[in-house]
């Protein structure tokens, strides 16, 4: 009888995982030794041994960072292949993220959708109640492929309307940080809009008649007045 042959993948895959530590920020030094390369899957058979035998998101520790990447690329932003990239994230309740993560790494080694053609990888970052989702990818700039990368997770994954998508450029975290603060699950400040709302108009000024009489302070009242505290 012959031997099956095993399915090759389209490239290989590496799992990585590192758990956040207690400093407020880690240098890129600190956060890459932190990091773990668990496994690497050439075929599809191997995937799924692997997959089987692993905690899913909704059951690993607080504060855990579980990375699905292309063989060769590392989960740094520094990395050539994500540097000019950035990554679409999401929040979700922890019962519904290893249903979602599933479908992302799925969605990456089954090659089926143009719209992932450009992600380098998948991030599950644990906190508390809620898991936040990233997809990295590998062109900030393009503007168009990214929009259809957006819907496509919409769709793949059958997100609510209300669910909130943000990108993150990683080249505009680099600029902002001489030391990394490497926290998935940090939201990012809203870009300004491009039309404000005009200010409303003052209202117009009293009548002499309908302001009241102002009164003198009592000097007592003022002296134990505290001094206000200086602009730090």
């Amino acid at each position: 009888m012959a031997e099956k042959r095993a399915t090759p993948l389209h490239c290989q895959f590496s799992w990585w995982y590192n758990k956040r530590s207690g400093q407020q920020t880690q240098t890129e030094e600190e956060y890459e030794k932190s990091m773990k390369n668990v496994c690497t899957c050439a075929t599809v058979e191997e995937f799924w041994k692997l997959y089987s035998w692993m905690i899913r998101p909704d059951n690993m520790p607080n504060s855990s960072n579980f990375h699905f990447f292309r063989i060769g690329i590392r989960p740094l932003w520094e990395d050539e292949h994500n540097r000019r990239g950035g990554k679409w994230v999401f929040r979700c309740q922890k019962q519904l993220a290893s249903f979602y993560w599933e479908e992302l790494l799925l969605a990456m080694i089954g090659a089926s959708n143009p719209a992932f053609d450009s992600v380098t990888g998948v991030v599950a970052s644990i906190r508390y109640s809620t898991v936040m989702i990233s997809v990295w990818n590998r062109d900030a700039s393009d503007r168009d492929r990214n929009a259809d990368l957006r819907e496509a997770i919409r769709t793949l994954l059958h997100l609510p309307p209300a669910t909130q998508m943000d990108y993150k450029p990683h080249d505009m975290a680099l600029s902002q940080q001489q030391t990394h603060h490497r926290d998935e699950s940090a939201t990012p400040a809203p870009s300004p809009s491009p039309n404000p709302p005009p200010i409303p108009p003052p209202p117009p000024p009293a009548s002499s008649a309908d302001q009241p009489e102002e009164k003198p302070a009592a000097p007592e009242a003022a002296a134990a007045a505290p001094a206000p505290a200086p602009a730090k």
